[in-house]
């Protein structure tokens, strides 16, 4: 049966319990710390070596080894075969005081203490002799019979205390007796001629080991020695304490008697002296308690000794070794180990996903006769279908040339805004993105009237930063095609008050361009297409932007006589050079924007989210 050494020591245990209360609670919080700044899948796309399941397996590793230590702490025991022996000793009973008086510290750490820390040493240096042990105050009491278990004489030793007698003071004469009782000493006959007949001789194998401060308030201890004596005991006596008197410790006072004054004990070598002569014995004062039990226990091994029979025991040997080198084992391993994936998992996990894959297409190819063909549009939410579909169109306006927008890619662009304006979303953000697509999807078509109370209204809606800039962007581009629609107009039928209106979109479309950049500073189309617009004004309203009133009209008529005084061919000239150098701006704004845009929706469709990034 395995038993333990050291068994207190497994109370140790709960030290892993704690860590893995704490370990649980830690991994928690930092689980919820980085949920606060990335999702579970992005975390894993940052960190693809992370693998908490080996961080666990190290912890476990940590706490395994560490339970193996408390293990070998408590020295595990096995037991070995029986053995037999012979053995002769001598019978020992200690008669230990515990009245109150041996709280008193003269002796540190008390008393009592020191006297039960002595007997413990005395115990594990006897050898093949039977102990007992007395307690007593004012009465007193057997706590062990004479016992070659000295585990068990040790363990009943320690718990002693002056709690254990009810009845307080030093009664001298009846723990003498009971440690008669204990040693099971025989009555002497009451004659010569009954001890003759009875061939009684008294033994002289016994000895009772008196530990006391000797304050006797009984009297008559003198007389039960001589009789015990007689009886076959041999009586050795300890004195504990000073001759000088000391308090006794009550709490964080000191003990008083009933009139409130301090309560002195102090040692009463005199009757510790008369019962150790009348016991045939001796007496020690024990400055040093474990010296007094050296000067007893040397007269005791010159005591008679007498056969205790045969002795069985079993003897058990420890094995703490093997619970050590498994939790230095287990150290070790942890060591080598590190909270990454390791490789032989991703070796494995695409071996799997190879054969895997092997599987499901063999399956298909067995199934696919009778199967009906899944159509993909199905699974498509409505926003889906509508970016699908403004995607398609794109790349058919790009593959077409840009004056205009080609019949193929305008018919896709009307499928996307139909399902736009039908598209009901409960989410802002989708609604946002929708609206937004449906700015873009009208300036396809060419419908610039219907923009600009699409983007105020978008604009109500909306606070991010960023994504008012990019509607204020696409509305500066609204209004800047509209103003080179007029101008170039103009330009064909000779008609200043269609050359004014495009001016009225150009400023329009600086001021729409000019709250973009304060929203995004760092737009540089913006910046580009803003320069373009200054520049489409005449010279004086460069940096307007709906100056209005009489300074509008001023300004008008200056135009208006400047151009009367144009000469002809020098007009047509310039006229025909302003109009090339805007259509070739104009077509790389639209190729730009058109570029911008696919990648913004190309981007949403990988993600399946509705983002806000950069279109423009």
């Amino acid at each position: 049966m395995l038993r333990f050494g050291n068994q207190h020591l497994l109370y140790l245990l709960f030290i892993i319990v704690v860590f893995v209360v704490l370990y649980v609670v830690l991994q928690i919080t930092d689980r919820r710390r980085l949920r606060r700044y990335c999702s579970p899948a992005l975390l894993a796309k940052l960190t693809p070596e992370r693998s908490p399941a080996m961080r666990h397996i190290k912890f476990g590793l940590c706490m395994t080894a560490l339970a193996c230590f408390i293990f070998a702490l408590a020295n595990p025991q096995t037991p070995g075969k029986p053995r037999t022996a012979q053995r002769n000793g001598v019978d020992i009973v200690f008669c230990l005081d515990v009245s109150n008086s041996m709280k008193a510290t003269d002796i540190q750490p008390n008393r009592l203490e020191a006297c039960k820390m002595a007997m413990i040493n005395f115990i594990d240096k006897l050898q093949g002799n039977r102990i007992g042990a007395v307690a007593f105050a004012g009465t007193a009491d057997v706590i062990l019979p004479a016992t070659t278990d000295y585990e068990t004489a040790k363990s009943n030793i320690r718990i002693l205390s002056p709690e254990r007698i009810k009845v307080q003071g030093t009664d001298l004469k009846e723990a003498l007796n009971k440690s008669a009782a204990a040693l099971a000493l025989p009555q002497l006959a009451d004659n010569e001629e009954e001890a003759d007949s009875l061939h009684q001789q008294p033994d002289t194998h016994k000895a009772i080991i008196l530990i006391s401060d000797g304050e006797n308030h009984t009297g008559e201890a003198a007389s039960v020695a001589r009789d015990l004596h007689e009886r076959g005991a041999i009586i050795y006596t300890i004195g504990i304490g000073s001759t000088e008197g000391v308090t006794i410790p009550d709490g964080n006072d000191v003990k008083h008697d009933a009139e409130g004054r301090p309560v002195i004990t102090r040692l009463n070598e005199q009757a510790l002296q008369e019962i150790a002569q009348e016991g045939g014995g001796s007496y020690v004062h024990a400055t040093n308690v474990h010296e007094g039990f050296e000067n007893i226990l040397q007269q005791i091994n010159k005591m008679e000794k007498y056969s205790l029979g045969d002795l069985k025991f079993t003897t058990y040997e420890s094995r703490f070794q093997y619970p050590l080198l498994a939790g230095i084992l287990l150290l070790f391993i942890e060591g080598l180990l590190f909270a990454v994936k390791p490789r032989w998992t991703s070796r494995l996990a695409r071996f799997r996903h190879k054969y895997k894959a092997a599987g499901i297409l063999l399956l298909a190819l067995a199934l696919s006769t009778g199967c009906k063909h899944n159509d993909p549009e199905k699974n498509l939410t409505p926003m889906q279908k509508a970016n699908r579909e403004f995607m398609k169109a794109d790349r058919t306006f790009n593959h077409d040339t840009l004056e205009g927008c080609p019949p193929a890619a305008a018919q896709i662009y009307n499928h996307a805004l139909s399902i736009y304006d039908s598209l009901e979303n409960k989410q802002p953000i989708n609604r946002n993105v929708a609206n937004f697509n449906q700015i873009a999807t009208h300036y396809r078509l060419g419908n610039y009237d219907t923009i600009p109370t699409l983007a105020q209204s978008l604009l109500d809606r909306v606070a991010d930063k960023k994504f008012t800039s990019k509607i204020n962007y696409n509305l500066g581009n609204n209004y800047l095609a509209q103003g080179n629609l007029y101008f170039h107009t103009a330009d064909q039928q000779q008609n200043d008050s269609l050359k004014q209106l495009s001016y009225g979109f150009y400023k329009k479309a600086i001021e729409a361009y000019k709250e973009s950049l304060r929203k995004n500073p760092s737009d540089m189309s913006a910046k580009y297409n803003l320069v373009y617009a200054q520049k489409m004004l005449p010279k004086g309203q460069g940096g307007g932007g709906g100056g209005g009133g009489q300074q509008q009209q001023q300004q008008q008529q200056q135009q208006q006589q400047q151009k009367q005084q144009q000469q002809g061919q020098q007009g047509q000239e310039q006229k025909s050079e302003a109009q090339k150098a805007a259509e070739r701006q104009m077509n790389a704004l639209q190729q730009k924007e058109m570029e911008l845009q696919q990648k913004w929706n190309k981007e949403y469709q990988q993600n399946n989210r509705q983002k806000l990034e950069q279109d423009w």
